[in-house]
């Protein structure tokens, strides 16, 4: 199994239009899962009008950051994509994803909402970050649907210390190196419940410093509005 793709959800009514923007292209290649945070279960029975969808539920609510975290050891694929539930994948957007794996770390799609990125960039971490101009993207693009893991790089462990920084994924995934951004669009993404990042700043000079990268505000480090999230962490 090449991919999963793994939908923490929790009580949105957008998850049907998701899911019909996922199921036309799956593949042998692909596994889909759904992780109901809600313990009422209010997903399954949408879940269950998809024959391809493995439905999952928490039942204690885990929080969003829990939830997106548990995406990391479920399912089989040598790669994870966490999805968002409110975001449409655009068509095209899985085979492109299997054409940009080639035993990569990391590989980003970006939205209609995604910053500032150089379409179709293929190197290292440091290679990307040296062209960003606005450096917080590297870690706003952990908006879970901008992103596909190579599962054996992540550490589910390093994403429990950053729970509420909003950057959990990005974290559990520090040891990504090589780094792939498609050449075009792949996502529409929802951003209906917008919500400030109180520990964006301290989260993101943690992570930079991580990765040993010495970046100063004046240097062109600045902040943007992709220090939202479209999850409530409820």
């Amino acid at each position: 199994m090449n991919l999963t793709i793994y939908i923490p959800t929790y009580r949105r009514h957008e998850l049907t239009a998701c899911l019909d923007s996922i199921i036309p292209q799956l593949n042998s290649r692909c596994e889909l899962y759904v992780s109901d945070n809600d313990p009422e279960q209010s997903a399954y029975s949408v879940c269950q009008e998809y024959p391809h969808v493995n439905y999952m539920w928490n039942y204690l609510n885990i929080g969003a950051d829990g939830n997106c975290l548990r995406g990391l050891v479920t399912g089989q694929g040598e790669y994870v994509w966490v999805f968002g539930d409110d975001d449409i994948m655009l068509p095209g957007a899985i085979e492109a994803t299997f054409e940009m794996m080639d035993g990569c770390d990391r590989i980003i799609h970006v939205g209609d909402r995604h910053g500032e990125i150089p379409f179709g960039f293929s190197g290292h971490m440091s290679d990307l970050l040296d062209k960003l101009d606005d450096k917080s993207f590297i870690v706003a693009s952990t908006l879970c649907s901008m992103n596909v893991w190579k599962r054996a790089i992540m550490d589910p462990s390093l994403g429990i210390t950053a729970l509420d920084t909003r950057n959990v994924l990005c974290w559990a995934g520090l040891e990504a190196a090589n780094i792939n951004v498609a050449n075009k669009p792949y996502l529409q993404v929802g951003r209906e419940n917008q919500t400030f990042f109180p520990h964006f700043m301290q989260s993101m000079n943690e992570y930079l410093i991580n990765l040993n990268m010495e970046v100063q505000p004046e240097e062109g480090f600045t902040m943007t509005a992709a220090n939202h999230w479209n999850y409530n962490n409820v």
